[in-house]
Formats: C-alpha cells, structure tokens, sequence
C-alpha cells in the first residue's frame, strides 16, 4: 500500500516539476517564440518517426551491429576531440586557477601556495587533482601546460569522459531496450547531441562528473542482477562511483539519495547487500579521504576556520534577485569573524526567505527554472568567446556573429526535443507501474530540480543531468513506439 502511494506520489510531483521547469525554460529560451515551436515539432515529428520505421523494421544483425557500436564510438571520440580542439579557448574563471596549482603540483609536488583557494573553494580540490594526473604524461614529456599540445591532450581526456559516459548509458539501454536497433539511434541521438560538442574543449567538473553517474547506475542494476558475494561487490563499486563523481562535483550527492531510496522500496530484504552497501561505501570512502586531506603534507588546511565560508553563502546567492553569485553577500560574510560565518548566513538566508509572499516567490522560482534550463547551449556561449585561434566555428559560435542566432535555434531545438520525451516518460512509466531503470533516473532528475531550486543558478548545472534525459528520451520512444505498433497491429 504505502510502496503504491509512493509511486504515484513520486509521478504526481515529478510532473509538476517537469513540466513546470521545461515551460519556464521553453518560454525563457533566447529567440523568437514561433521558430522555438516550429524546430520543436519538427525535431519531436523527426524522432517519432525515425522509432516508429525502427519498430517495424527487423533487427540488425548481431554479427553487423558488433561492428557497428565500436564504429560509432570511435567516430564519435574522434569527432568531440577535432571539435573540442578546433573550439579551444583560453582557461579563465577557475579552471585557469586549477590549471595553474596542477602546473605547481607537478614542479614541486605539493599545492600549499593554493591552499586557501582550495579552503574557500573546497568542491574544486577533486577537479584540480584530476587536472593533475591528467596532466602528469604532459609534464614528463617536457610540454608546458599551458600549450595548445597540452591543451589538446585535455581536450582529448575530456571527451573521453563524455564518451564513457555516453557508453555506460549505452549498456544501460542495452538493459532496459531489447530492441538493437534503437540501441543504434540512441547512440546516434547522442552523436548529434549538440551540448556535449559546446562543453568538449572545457575540461571541468561539469564534464568529467559525467561518466561516475552513469556508470554508478549501471553498477547498481548490476548488482540487483546478482545475488550474495557478486551483489555485494557490484555494489561496494557503486558506492565508490558516487563518491569519486561527488569528489568532482558535489551535486551527485543527490544520486547516491535517488539510488539508496530506490533501493529501499525496491530491494526490501536484499536493502542492506544493496542500498546500505551502497551508502556505507559512499560514507566509508568520503571519511576516509576527508581524513587523509586533512593529515598530509601536499595541501595546508589548518587555516580553514578562519578562511573557509559555510556552504550555506551558495544557498544564499540562489535566494535572491536571478539567483547568481553576488559580491554583496561575500564581502557580507568576509567582514566577520569567521566563527560566526555559518550562523550569520542562515539569518541572511532567512532575511532573503521571508521578504517572499506565496506570489512572488513561485516568480523567483519560476525566473530561476528559465535561466537554468531554458538555454540549449548551458552557457557554453560564455566561454566560446574567448577562442585562441580564429576559425570557421567563430561565425556560429561566437555572439553577434552572422550564424549565432541559427545556431542557438539549432541548439534550442535540441535540447527541448530531448526535453519534452523525458518530461513524457513521467506519463509512460505512471501506466507501467513498475519500478525500474527509467525510474531511478526520474528520481535523480527529480533530486537535481529540487536541489538547483535553492542553489545558486547557472544553466550549465543543469548539464549534469544531460545524461538522465538522453536516456528517458529513447525510452519514451521506445514505449510510445511499441505502444503505436501494438495497436495498427490489433486493427
């Protein structure tokens, strides 16, 4: 009863908030309302067609599609890899900074110069360390850093992290669809999934988070496939893959809650070789690095009560006006004593709360939904500006250019697309009352829209569940095309 309950709840909830947050971002979208439409249709019309000749046709032969997929991934690295390189731009903002410890990192072997950096910015420290030993072979090779072959070569590593995560979702589909063929046009939608191009050349968390949550799913219906030691293991592993995708981003938080409730509804007496195994990994793993950090000799941490701000000053940023940084809130905390950061913050956060009637802060949400997810190209058009070497892609990449705003369109068109079949996918798996892959990806994508509901906005947050769309995106054509062809046939 209470299970039943849940899941209707879940989708009653999950609904609202989709389409709430896909009609603030769809309204908000840059450019004029008719052609936004116009591409939306016809991108819907071109996807629900291609799934419904998919359907009718036979499968692809086995022996031609195991050649097919490793084709089509290697297509697809080389292809993010040109267009990450040929779109490189100058590091700024804080991976500039992070490029600049790793470089101290690799000359003296310790990141103390960078240390309050990493106090105020801790969230960063996993990034910078990948940076680092991506970069190791770069050093020894005698290659500054800052290079354009360096920066190549991180390119290059980044979209293989786009590429794994694109595989993991793969095996994924494999699981839920068993059907090669849309196996195919999924890894052919991703091929064409315009903001994994726009974010190739920029090697930072919101990128190299993106294959630990894919694989960690992956992991978990893994481990619901076996039973005693294998489950066990599978799901040691998951907890593992959380915490290095939380280590680099910390918003993956969220998917180890999605995953352990999940689990619990779904598991019920296997919970604790599962969900529990899960968590206890996470936590283990999490304490056991929080200990180390704080007891070694390549980073200073004894200074972080007096220069560490309260995770609370991101909370606050998201409270107010668009819900971006704000220097007035930092210079705020930074002219107290740092004992009394955390509980001053918590009364600034009440301040911002309670000047909100019911009216005015559904507009604040509702403004903060259309910046974060009404922007098909997730602010990558901020860091394309500053490209080290003149090419064709400034004509379409590069605002003001003459083939911007097409672009743009182009990007919207996408995005949306993808959108509205995951925001379908809430209606398909309602009628199919199961809990299964589909739904613990709506309940991490459902964790993120909550989550960015208080944080501080920023469309490229909302990349990070790129993955979860792309998915319920081919599921939902898979189901509404089944359901299409059940029905001709009865006729």
């Amino acid at each position: 009863m209470i299970k039943k309950f849940s899941f209707n709840a879940f989708y009653a909830v999950f609904a609202v908030f989709s389409v709430w947050i896909f009609a603030a971002g769809f309204f908000s979208a840059e450019g004029n309302f008719v052609p936004n439409l116009f591409l939306l249709v016809l991108g819907c019309l071109i996807l629900s067609a291609f799934s419904f000749m998919l359907i009718k046709l036979p499968e692809i032969p086995l022996k031609a599609y195991r050649v097919i997929v490793p084709v089509i991934f290697t297509a697809y690295m080389l292809c993010l890899t040109l267009f990450g390189i040929t779109t490189m731009t100058a590091p700024i903002s804080d991976l500039e900074v992070l490029i600049k410890a790793a470089d101290y990192w690799l000359e003296n072997g310790n990141i103390i110069r960078y240390s309050n950096y990493f106090t105020v910015c801790r969230n960063t420290l996993g990034n910078a360390i990948f940076i680092w030993l991506m970069f190791i072979p770069m050093h020894l090779l005698g290659i500054d850093i800052f290079s354009n072959t360096a920066e190549s070569w991180g390119i290059a590593v980044n979209c293989l992290m786009i590429v794994l995560a694109v595989f993991f979702l793969y095996r994924i589909v494999a699981k839920v669809i068993k059907n090669r063929n849309f196996h195919i046009l999924f890894l052919l939608l991703c091929c064409v999934y315009v903001p994994f191009y726009l974010w190739a050349h920029r090697y930072y968390s919101d990128t190299l988070s993106l294959p630990f949550l894919t694989a960690a799913i992956w992991l978990y219906l893994k481990c619901r496939e076996n039973c005693g030691k294998k489950a066990v293991l599978y799901s040691v592993l998951c907890g593992i893959c959380l915490w290095a995708g939380y280590f680099i981003r910390g918003s993956l938080v969220i998917a180890v809650v999605a995953v352990v409730l999940f689990s619990a509804f779904c598991d019920k007496k296997d919970f604790a070789k599962r969900g529990l195994c899960i968590l206890l990994a996470f936590i283990l793993t999490m304490s056991g690095w929080n200990y180390y950090v704080n007891h070694n000799s390549w980073i200073d941490y004894s200074n972080t009560q007096e220069h560490e701000y309260p995770l609370t000053m991101w909370f606050i940023y998201g409270s107010h006006d668009e819900g971006n940084y704000c220097d007035e809130d930092v210079n705020y905390l930074q002219s107290l004593p740092a004992a009394e950061r955390p509980a001053a913050a918590k009364e600034k956060l009440k301040e911002y709360y309670s000047q909100y009637s019911l009216k005015s802060y559904l507009e604040f949400l509702n403004l903060k939904y259309g910046i974060t997810y009404g922007n098909g190209m997730f602010d990558a058009e901020l860091y394309l500006n500053s490209q080290r070497n003149y090419n064709f892609t400034h004509h379409i990449l590069i605002e003001g250019r003459p083939y911007f705003a097409p672009f743009r369109y182009l990007s919207n068109a996408i995005h949306f697309t993808v959108f509205i079949f995951a925001l379908i996918s809430a209606f398909v798996n309602w009628r199919r009352k199961e809990w299964n892959a589909a739904m613990l990806m709506q309940i991490t994508m459902l964790g993120n829209i909550i989550f960015y509901s208080f944080w501080e906005t920023k469309a490229r947050y909302a990349f990070g569940i790129t993955p979860l769309l792309l998915f319920l995106c081919i599921y939902t054509l898979y189901e509404l095309a089944k359901a299409a062809d059940k029905k001709l046939s009865q006729k």
